[in-house]
């Protein structure tokens, strides 16, 4: 946390974000760009560097701060009416839909992970409806055998689906991210959820 505030950035997770834009290219400048589990803003904040001319909106249950070129959504994915206040907010679908949320955590691995999973699901699901054809998700998880599945899912609705581990990521951390380009809306698979 202490480079990112000596960076300028809201919070550590920035510098994964980075490395996955560097890797990817997933944003042009004029991007349009759904940050959902926002909060406090840091992936938010480094989509603002790369997509001057773009529409960056960003959803969270959490109050944000505001953030100077984005759109600050404070909303339950479940909640009824979240999915139309977000399609209002981007005004189109979106090209690039992020997520870096996770759930609270209670110290159990296998409660946590499927804690985890519940909450990568109901994004993904979400996503669908507001991801442009041809668009990239990118999408934090935990490793474990729900994740996999869930990767091998995505492979069916995108032409190109990567795993990586950020390298400012901590070590013993289980997280990973999914990287999907080229969605194909006709193939995709409706989550469990």
């Amino acid at each position: 946390m202490q480079k990112a505030r000596q960076e300028g950035w809201r919070a550590r997770s920035a510098f994964k974000l980075i490395e996955i834009q560097e890797k990817h290219s997933l944003f042009k400048k004029k991007s349009t760009v759904l940050d959902l589990g926002a909060a406090p803003g840091g992936w938010s904040e480094v989509v603002v560097s790369f997509v001057p001319e773009g529409r960056i909106v960003a959803v969270d249950r959490l109050a944000m701060d505001p953030l100077p070129g984005v759109v600050v959504v404070q909303a339950d994915l479940e909640e009824q009416g979240a999915q139309e206040r977000i399609r209002e907010a981007l005004e189109h679908k979106a090209h690039v839909v992020l997520s870096d949320a996770a759930p609270n955590t209670i110290g159990h691995p296998a409660t946590d992970h499927l804690r985890m999973m519940g909450l990568v699901e109901l994004i993904w699901h979400f996503a669908q409806g507001l991801l442009h054809e041809g668009g990239s998700f990118v999408c934090k998880g935990w490793k474990g055998s729900e994740w996999s599945g869930f990767v091998k899912m995505l492979r069916a609705s995108f032409q190109t689906v990567g795993v990586m581990k950020p390298a400012s990521s901590q070590k013993e951390s289980r997280e990973e991210y999914v990287i999907c380009k080229g969605f194909l809306p006709k193939k995709a698979l409706p989550t469990n959820g």
